[in-house]
């Protein structure tokens, strides 16, 4: 009723499957702040950051660091193991760049390295 009547909604919940079944933007909050606003969509496959990776994606985390560059990434895990990462065209990463990677059944999710705890 609410969309099509064209009228704005403001809903605060702790459930992920209401926010992204009912909301048009998200916001994923930590520590008080919204760490991210943006689509349901982009949440999941561009998360902001690892706080919001770990939030929205259970996965599997990997540290890794850009060894080439280009439309098609290379990344060499610190156990030296290099992977093909196909990024987001809003990726503008270097070589030497640390960036943390999720794994995912369909696709790497991929960010900068912002957690202090390693």
């Amino acid at each position: 009723m609410l969309k099509e009547s064209g009228t704005t909604c403001v809903m605060v919940t702790h459930d992920q499957h209401d926010a992204f079944a009912l909301g048009d933007k998200v916001g994923v909050m930590s520590e008080g702040s919204i760490v991210q606003w943006d689509t349901p969509y982009n949440l999941y496959h561009q998360p902001g950051n690892h706080f919001v990776a770990d939030f929205i994606g259970n996965g599997v985390f990997l540290s890794g660091e850009v060894v080439s560059p280009q439309q098609l990434y290379t990344l060499r895990t610190l156990e030296g193991i290099k992977l093909l990462a196909l990024f987001p065209s809003h990726a503008n990463f270097e070589i030497g760049d640390d960036v943390r990677v999720r794994l995912d059944v369909d696709h790497l999710v991929v960010f900068e390295h912002d957690d202090p705890l390693g």
